[in-house]
């Protein structure tokens, strides 16, 4: 693609016709000058690949550090096709954590939703239990007072036994009484 110079051996400028040898010489020079010049244009292409292939592999530098620093929705674009397999692989894995991070958030949110709940059913339950022991209270005081009505009326009912004794006894002294005095009228 490139014309780097030309070798004429036909019409020499100093007249003389070249030797068979000296064409030969020319020959090998020109055949090394063209591996020369192949080594070169090789060269220059596998530097320019690496250059590029540096370039792709900073830029994935770059897309990694953002993924490092907690962007898990920032996706790797490479545009070099050797790394394009890298950046695949790098993007189905965020997708697949993607995924899972959305169903770790689903569950923490079902967990957090489930703790509320349980948190107000304990908070019913222990101002239920808190109105039963009041209500158990009154229920015992209740108790306790019957109790001691009881025990007042018992106390009572004793006096009415002994006041009903005596009052008997005083029936049976003043009946004694009455006989003795009808005896002694009679």
């Amino acid at each position: 693609n490139k014309l780097l110079g030309s070798l004429v051996l036909d019409d020499p400028e100093d007249g003389k016709i070249p030797t068979e040898e000296s064409v030969e010489i020319v020959e090998l020079f020109a055949t090394k000058a063209a591996l020369a010049i192949d080594n070169a244009r090789l060269f220059q292409e596998r530097e320019a690949e690496r250059l590029m292939l540096e370039e792709g592999i900073a830029h994935l530098r770059e897309d990694m550090e953002q993924i490092r620093q907690g962007d898990l929705d920032h996706r790797v674009h490479l545009t070099h096709q050797k790394l394009q397999p890298i950046g695949d692989a790098v993007n189905s894995m965020l997708e697949e954590i993607g995924a899972i991070m959305g169903n770790v958030q689903m569950l923490a949110l079902a967990v957090d939703e489930h703790t509320r709940n349980v948190q107000r059913v304990s908070e019913v339950l222990v101002h239920d239990t808190v109105q039963q022991e009041h209500q158990v209270n009154q229920i015992s005081e209740v108790f306790g007072d019957i109790a001691n009505m009881m025990y007042q009326v018992s106390e009572r009912a004793a006096i009415l036994s002994r006041t009903a004794v005596e009052a008997v006894d005083v029936t049976i002294e003043a009946q004694g009484a009455v006989d003795r005095a009808v005896e002694g009228m009679s």
